[in-house]
Order: structure tokens, then C-alpha cells, then sequence
């Protein structure tokens, strides 16, 4: 007869083993902490804090923070928020962290800080914090300070993680007026298509540019406006959902990819209505297989030229695209300025939404800020060709001189 010892051996065996798979398939859960005006931060070793400004407390909010490796998360036993999150990832996303799931019981403060711990020798610039809602990652505006990324959020996200952006394939799109002329074959990705303009009245007005025919590249016709003379009309809920139908028209009655807006100049106050309006633009043309992309202007410190007064993060939410405009000084482009502008970009609009726009126009250096000039203006300055030293008849190597009346010789 066998000794019994052998199986009560393996059966020991097999329950630490059992253990041991448990062990890794979940973290130990810490439960839930309160914060209390003595204890305003609750953070994990693996790199997660959570914090609430004392002012912002409440009585009763209390968290429960795990962390969850890559080594759990790929365990087949995974499961629950943090497993979906992770099957959830975005392609064009590497994830740099542990995911960390967040319960959170009792009334939620307005506002919590949430920051996670870039990786050592690395630029926090390059990461960005995404939160999961269950269903989906979304960016989160965050700021990279002292080898984190800090973002203030108002709900609380199911779980966070930081990630780094894929760098995408380099896009070129060109921004074509009436009247401009597009080389055949030109290598284009897309082509942003001047000539509209929203009138103060809320119709449109002005023509496309002609193009090329078979031309394959997306076309997105610019819809232009003052924002201080339609500012009012952002404010009519009327007003706004027939200039949204009005737009939706446009964009279903031609090939086209969707749209941009181009609204200048538009007041600090209308900040909250134009946000408001590109959102429930972007639901119509969505519905109709369209993208919406907004212009905004980033300002030049060096210069004063003022930033354009939106809801960047919130416009970075609610578009499919964000065109930021690069300062008009050339000299921006290498003095790092330019590069500054779109990292602070960067901290509030997802990457991959961010298109930097720059000039290729002739530009008038004597006027601060420096300012574009179109095609026939910039030709103008040359004046006209005037020959002198030509016969009925020229022979080779007889010399012939062309002056040009606006005081340019070749």
C-alpha cells in the first residue's frame, strides 16, 4: 500500500502553485483610503498619486487605487476593468505604465489631481495620460512637471494609464484658394479648400477653387467667419442649430471628407458656445460619414499676437482634428518658439489630432506680426518686364537686358 503522504505532497503542491498563479493574476487589494484634510494624497509605490486640494475636499470621499503590470494583465486568469482596459489599448498607442484602476465611494470633489511616474531618463513631454471609462481610452489633458504627467480631472476615469504616442507617417496638406493652381500629381495628402465664408446673417457666401480632374486627395472646404460678428449667433441656440444644418448641407452636397472652420477673432466670452457648437457639429457630420477639423491660432509671445480664445482641451475632445497655427515668424522655426508653442499643444490636445500649419506665402518683413502675401500681391512688387537690346532679328550670345519696373532686375 502506498503511504498517504505522497498525495497530501501533491496536493500541497499544487495549491501553492494554484496560489502562486493567483498571486499574479491580481494585486493584493489595498481597500478603500479616506482623504481628509491631514491626508490629501493617496498614492501606490508603482507610481500612481491621487490628490484633492484641501478646499476642494468633502466629507466622505474615500479611493482604492490598485496597479496592474503587464504580467497580470496577459495572465489568462485577467479580468474586470483593468483586463478590459488592457485588451482595449489604442494601436497607435504604446503603453509605458502599469494600469491603474480607481474606485471611489462618497461625494466626488470637483476637481481630483491624478499623476503617474514617467519612466527614469526619459522626457516627460513624450508621454501622455489616457483614462478608460469603461468602453473606451480617451486623452487627458496633463501637464509633465518634475518626471510625471499631472492631470486635473472632474470624474473620475475607471482606470489610467500613461502611454506614448506611435509617431504617425509625416501628412502634407495644402491649402488651396480660388485662383490658385494645383501642378498635376502635385503629393498631397489632403487639400483644405478656401473661398467660403459665413456671413454675419448666417448664410454662406463666395466659391471654391477650381480642381483638377481624377483628383483622389480628401477635400475639406474652409468655412471662414469673424468670430466677433457671429459671435452672437453661437449664442442663439435657434441660430446655432440652422448655421449646423446649413454647414451639414454643404458638406453632403459635395465630394467631400468633412469640413474646417476658420472663425478669427472670436471673443473670450463666446469661448463656451463655440466649443458647444463644433460639438454638436461634429455629432451631424459624424452621422454623415464626415470629419469636422477647427483652425486655432497659437499666438506669438515674442510679438504679442494673442492666442485664439477657445477651449483648446475641449475643442481637442470634440473635433476630429485641431490646426494650429504656427507663428508667422519665420525665424520662430529655429529659435525653438515654434517648437515650445506645439508642446504646450501637445499637453492638451491628443497628438494625433494635432496638425501644425505653417506659410508658404511671400511675407511683408516690415510689419509686426509679419504678413502674408497672396500670389498676384507678391508678383506685383516686380512690376513689369521691360527688354532693351532686342532686334527683328537676335543672334547666340547677343546680349539682351530686362528690367523690371518695380525695381527687381534678372
Amino acid at each position: 500500500m502506498r503511504p498517504l503522504s505522497q498525495p497530501r505532497a501533491a496536493l500541497s503542491a499544487l495549491l501553492a502553485a494554484a496560489l502562486l498563479l493567483a498571486a499574479c493574476a491580481a494585486p493584493q487589494a489595498s481597500g478603500f483610503t479616506a482623504l481628509t484634510t491631514d491626508r490629501t494624497i493617496v498614492q501606490l509605490a508603482e507610481g500612481l498619486a491621487l490628490s484633492v486640494s484641501p478646499a476642494a475636499l468633502t466629507p466622505d470621499f474615500e479611493v482604492n487605487l490598485q496597479a496592474w503590470s503587464d504580467a497580470q494583465l496577459t495572465a489568462e486568469s485577467a479580468q474586470g476593468p483593468a483586463a478590459a482596459a488592457f485588451a482595449a489599448r489604442p494601436p497607435a498607442l504604446t503603453l509605458a505604465s502599469s494600469i491603474f484602476t480607481l474606485e471611489a465611494r462618497g461625494t466626488r470633489p470637483a476637481q481630483v489631481f491624478l499623476s503617474v511616474i514617467t519612466p527614469s531618463a526619459a522626457d516627460a513631454a513624450e508621454f501622455d495620460l489616457y483614462g478608460w471609462d469603461g468602453q473606451a481610452w480617451s486623452f487627458l489633458p496633463s501637464e509633465p512637471k518634475g518626471g510625471q504627467r499631472v492631470a486635473a480631472v472632474a470624474a473620475l476615469p475607471q482606470a489610467v494609464a500613461l502611454f506614448r504616442s506611435v509617431p504617425p507617417s509625416p501628412l502634407a496638406w495644402v491649402r488651396l484658394a480660388p485662383g490658385d493652381t494645383l501642378p498635376v500629381g502635385a503629393p498631397v495628402d489632403a487639400l483644405l479648400l478656401g473661398g467660403v465664408t459665413l456671413n454675419p446673417n448666417g448664410s454662406l457666401g463666395g466659391v471654391l477653387p477650381n480642381l483638377p480632374p481624377g483628383l483622389a486627395a480628401p477635400l475639406y472646404p474652409i468655412i471662414q467667419a469673424d468670430g466677433a460678428q457671429i459671435a452672437a449667433a453661437l449664442a442663439d441656440p435657434a441660430a446655432r442649430a440652422a448655421q449646423i444644418q446649413l454647414l451639414a448641407q454643404l458638406a453632403a452636397g459635395g465630394n467631400f471628407a468633412g469640413l474646417a472652420l476658420d472663425y478669427r477673432g472670436l471673443p473670450a466670452a463666446a469661448a463656451a458656445d463655440f466649443t458647444a457648437f463644433v460639438g454638436a457639429l461634429h455629432t451631424q457630420l459624424k452621422a454623415q460619414n464626415h470629419a469636422l477639423l477647427v483652425f486655432v491660432d497659437l499666438g506669438d509671445p515674442a510679438t504679442g499676437v494673442p492666442a485664439s480664445a477657445v477651449d483648446l482641451p475641449a475643442l481637442g475632445a470634440a473635433a476630429d482634428a485641431v490646426l494650429a497655427r504656427l507663428p508667422a515668424r519665420p525665424d520662430s522655426l529655429g529659435d525653438g518658439s515654434a517648437e515650445l508653442l506645439l508642446r504646450q499643444a501637445a499637453n492638451r490636445v491628443e497628438r494625433g489630432k494635432l496638425r501644425a500649419v505653417t506659410s508658404a506665402l511671400a511675407l511683408v518683413g516690415d510689419v509686426q506680426p509679419p504678413r502674408g502675401l497672396g500670389q498676384t500681391e507678391a508678383l506685383a512688387a516686380l512690376g513689369n518686364a521691360q527688354a532693351s537690346g532686342w532686334a527683328d532679328t537676335q543672334y547666340v550670345n547677343q546680349p539682351v537686358t530686362v528690367t523690371l519696373s518695380g525695381g527687381y532686375q534678372t
